[in-house]
């Protein structure tokens, strides 16, 4: 297990399979994200140099997003038959009978040997969030299962990352990437996330008093009960209204608590229905569905931007993070590109372990974490082999 009390935040530069299994012990994380390459089969550039109108930016590969079938494919995927847990060997051997020696099999087996190792180092109480896109998401889902088991999957989530309107010949648009959530087990932590009103539900609110603006909600709704909610309150029967009668939407004590309040609104006509003021100032919001369709993708005049190609907006992270663990818990991006999940990790209070094997993409997390946060940075150890040394205050 991880000392706390000793804890340093880390990025480290290199491979992240043996990093992770010499690094990192048994249930030590709390959250993994993961945004690994998505066999898109292309050369992802990154504009580097400093950001002043009167200087060059050179142009460099950050990651090449391409998969081929060799000796390392090969290798990983006999030990993941001599070593992994049993469903896993049996879809990967299925999985390699089906789709051959292919590019796919390739990809597929390089993350079933990382998942393997992020299922260990994930506390029972803890999730994991894999990014990807319909390219593999219907493969990955499948290695997702056999690894965590299928009854830890939580949510398919779908982020609308586009709007472009401009259209491709003989396919959809494609404008959305999708998260595979799963846990290690069904006693995880979690935090409903909220999303703001919109212009329109805040009308709804339409009423003022001198607690503020509120609209009024049913405490009625349709369909008899025979249990409490059933039963008269305060000289209405509930099975006497409606066409077939109906019920309170809570308790009746839970109704006295409203009315010693003053949230009921008692209307003055005879067998008037009475509601329940609902006040602004009160709402959370709407809760967060598994469609992600407002959070947009950073535009290049964006002061997030960093020129990274695949770079996610913070807000998607800070939905992510602040659902799925609590301040000073451990999160791990294994695949961490430009560094998102740890800024916002770091901002939010949170410890991390940051694995990328690019220096690039080194050099700018570093970059991003000393220029974002400065003196409010915790102190970090960068680790790999041609550097390690202490950063941060």
């Amino acid at each position: 297990m991880i000392d706390r009390r000793a804890w340093k935040n880390k990025l480290y530069l290199g491979d992240n399979l043996p990093i992770m299994r010499e690094r990192i012990p048994d249930e030590s994380v709390d959250l993994v994200y993961l945004d690994p390459p998505f066999n898109s089969k292309a050369k992802y550039n990154v504009m580097c140099g400093k950001r002043s109108e009167s200087e060059t930016r050179e142009r460099m590969t950050a990651f090449e997003d391409t998969w081929r079938w060799g000796e390392q494919s090969e290798a990983e995927f006999k030990e993941l038959l001599a070593c992994g847990p049993g469903k896993l060997t049996d879809l990967v051997r299925t999985l390699r009978s089906f789709l051959g020696p292919s590019h796919m099999t390739a990809y597929l087996v390089m993350m079933a040997a990382r998942l393997v190792e992020l299922h260990r180092v994930l506390r029972r109480t803890g999730s994991v969030y894999l990014h990807c896109d319909p390219t593999a998401s219907h493969y990955l889902k499948l290695v997702m299962d056999s690894v965590f088991g299928h009854g830890n999957f939580r949510n398919e989530i779908v982020w609308k990352r586009s709007r472009n309107r401009s259209s491709i010949r003989k396919i959809y648009r494609r404008a959305h990437d999708v998260l595979l959530f799963y846990t290690r087990s069904d006693d995880y932590s979690f935090t409903l996330q909220y999303r703001d009103l919109s212009e329109g539900s805040k009308k709804l609110y339409n009423k003022k008093d001198d607690r503020g603006s509120y609209q009024l909600v049913p405490l009625l709704v349709s369909g008899p009960r025979n249990g409490e909610t059933g039963a008269p309150w305060r000289g209405i029967d509930p099975n006497a209204r409606g066409k077939n009668g109906m019920h309170w939407v809570t308790l009746p004590d839970k109704l006295e608590e409203y009315e010693e309040q003053g949230l009921i609104y008692w209307p003055k006509k005879e067998r008037g229905t009475p509601r329940l003021k609902y006040y602004l100032e009160d709402t959370k919001g709407v809760p967060v569905s598994d469609l992600w369709d407002d959070i947009p993708l950073i535009a290049s005049s964006s002061a997030e931007a960093l020129g990274y190609p695949t770079q996610k907006p913070e807000l998607l992270l800070e939905r992510i993070i602040r659902g799925g663990s609590k301040v000073d818990d451990v999160i791990l991006d294994p695949f961490s590109g430009c560094g998102t999940a740890v800024a916002v990790a770091e901002r939010l209070g949170r410890r991390w372990i940051g694995i990328d094997i690019s220096p690039v993409a080194m050099s700018l997390m570093r970059y991003r974490l000393q220029q974002k946060l400065g003196n409010k940075l915790s102190p970090y150890e960068v680790i790999g082999k041609r550097r390690r040394h202490i950063a941060g205050r």
